[in-house]
């Protein structure tokens, strides 16, 4: 995968899974989200939504008194019937702000139900970087629903611009990313 360098210091998206192995292990994990501005982390399955402060507590820990802290932003737990993921964006507030959120409601009518998971949009701004405002658009699929999933985001596209209508949609409008 190539990467890009947008934010300060050059610092690449970095795409990665990282599978849930409990809170003793997973070392390697924490010094790669260290090493980002901004990670996104889907299938968060932790019904007791310890999975976050846990990873902000051992982030911070390594940025104890640097301007490198880290906050989060989640979404609701999202899913059919009782199997219910989360998508999380971690990021450094002094690099990255969240402009705004906006969970995707999927009742748009002759298409209810149309994903598994409803993406969970982020709005980020980095004053100091290449692209200043951009969004992120986050879809945990499976192959099973991919093709009509990966369809949908048009329709999901469509709604946060016209959701964040007000706001400067040109630099945003060139500015969506979607992760599938």
């Amino acid at each position: 995968m190539r990467q890009q360098h947008l934010l300060e210091e050059n610092k690449p998206y970095i795409y990665r899974q990282v599978y849930g192995r409990g809170e003793g292990k997973g070392t390697n994990d924490i010094l790669v989200i260290s090493r980002c501005d901004i990670m996104l982390v889907m299938e968060i399955k932790d019904t007791q939504n310890k999975t976050c402060p846990f990873l902000m507590e051992k982030l911070n820990s390594l940025s104890k008194g640097t301007e490198k802290e880290f906050k989060y932003v989640i979404s609701e737990r999202l899913g059919r019937k009782t199997y219910k993921e989360q998508y999380a964006f971690i990021y450094r507030p002094k690099l990255v702000s969240v402009k705004q959120t906006y969970q995707y409601p999927d009742r748009q009518p002759g298409d209810e139900d149309a994903f598994s998971r409803e993406p969970f949009v982020v709005w980020f701004q980095a004053p100091r970087s290449a692209v200043t405002d951009f969004v992120i658009i986050p879809q945990h699929t499976t192959p099973e629903t991919a093709v009509r999933e990966i369809d949908e985001l048009y329709d999901v596209y469509l709604a946060v611009k016209q959701k964040w209508k007000s706001k400067p949609l040109s630099p945003i409008d060139r500015s969506i990313y979607i992760f599938t």
